[in-house]
């Protein structure tokens, strides 16, 4: 019986060890200055270009198991439950992961990682950030703006991306705005809850154009659990409706 209770108690601990917060970052801080990114400056064509070619790609990012991966995202304070349509709103959000396995996410706010030890003519980086995502008393689901900057990580600049391991957490600060994207945001009883949104990224330059590539990780690669939070939204805002993509 002692033998048991002392591998229990080993155990215990142990698990204890690993469920801990090992990051946070504050997205309300804006970056002061940034040097533009090689895909954000305009390069003309050569004059042998009669036309400009490349092209748009996007997919999905899946596990190599196909089996996806649990996390839980979700509001921990909220600066106002009473806000106005149209009115900013900060709030501290966690992330922690659930699963057996661990997840590498985006945890760097300055975009000119993305091309660290990389060629000018082509970068591949991962993107992240938090939506927002509202309901009202009918269920109907809308998507808020956010104020934020997304995050960014790429595996060939050191100390951009961030490995969580089963049971732990990182925090992050940000605002955003009690606006729908599309539509007229609602009034009256709500519910709020924050999802986890990330991407791989390429960019290519050829002779005569711009190829660019998204795969998302949200249709498979993560299985997320989103606590909501009930607020009361006043204001004069258009009680339009609206569906959420997802």
């Amino acid at each position: 019986m002692k033998a048991l209770l002392v591998t229990i108690l080993t155990l215990s601990l142990a698990n204890h060890a690993f469920s801990q917060q090992i990051a946070s970052v504050d997205l309300t801080q804006k970056l002061e200055s940034t040097q533009p990114t090689e895909r954000q400056k305009v390069t003309p064509l050569p004059q042998a270009c009669a036309e400009p070619t490349g092209g748009v790609f996007d997919g999905v990012v899946l596990p190599e198991d196909k089996r996806p991966r649990e996390i839980s995202v979700e509001f921990t304070n909220l600066r106002d439950v009473n806000p106005q349509v149209g009115s900013d709103v900060v709030a501290d959000i966690r992330l922690r992961n659930i699963d057996s396995k661990p997840i590498n996410i985006p945890w760097s706010t300055d975009p000119s990682v993305i091309e660290k030890g990389q060629s000018p003519d082509h970068l591949e980086w991962e993107q992240g950030g938090f939506e927002v995502r509202l309901k009202d008393h009918r269920n109907n689901g809308f998507v808020l703006k956010s104020l934020e900057m997304p995050l960014y990580g790429s595996k060939f600049s050191p100390g951009s991306q961030l490995t969580i391991q089963p049971g732990e957490w990182v925090s992050a600060r940000m605002n955003f705005k009690i606006e729908d994207r599309y539509f007229g945001t609602p009034e009256g009883e709500s519910r709020l809850s924050v999802e986890w949104e990330q991407a791989s990224r390429t960019w290519t330059r050829s002779k005569c154009g711009v190829t660019t590539g998204w795969f998302g990780y949200n249709r498979g690669f993560y299985k997320q659990e989103r606590p909501s939070v009930t607020i009361q939204v006043t204001g004069s805002g258009p009680a339009k409706t609206g569906r959420e993509n997802k």
